[in-house]
């Protein structure tokens, strides 16, 4: 006679993946190198290169939770000049990696902010 099919062992369930945006998200990990107030009032800010990043936003605020005077601004290069902040004030900053799938951004955890005070 014929055999019947042995029945699928529970252990043998078939690996569930994340959702590639978790995925892509872990990938794309940036830390802030430095931030380092320039005369004139700008910072610079220079950062590690992620992987599979195509370009990197750059947020930047008044205050920690970046709600007051937030701006971005977005770069291909590993760092960025900001320019015309307010003296005495101290800045928040935090960069993210970016890249585009199938025509959608898709965009890698905040790095964690880093403050510089305008002085010059």
């Amino acid at each position: 006679g014929t055999q019947t099919p042995a029945a699928v062992q529970p252990e043998e369930k078939p690996v569930i993946q994340p959702s590639s945006p978790s995925q892509t998200e872990k990938e794309m990990v940036v830390s802030i190198q430095s931030a380092k107030n320039k005369k004139g009032r700008k910072v610079v800010v220079t950062w590690k290169k992620a992987d599979g990043a195509k370009f990197y936003q750059i947020q930047y605020a008044l205050d920690k939770k970046f709600k007051k005077k937030c701006k971005k601004t977005s770069t291909k290069k590993t760092s960025v000049t900001l320019k015309k902040l307010q003296k005495k004030k101290i800045y928040f900053i935090r960069v993210r990696a970016c890249k585009t799938v199938n025509g959608s951004k898709v965009y890698g955890k905040w790095s964690g902010s880093s403050k510089v005070k305008i002085k010059k």
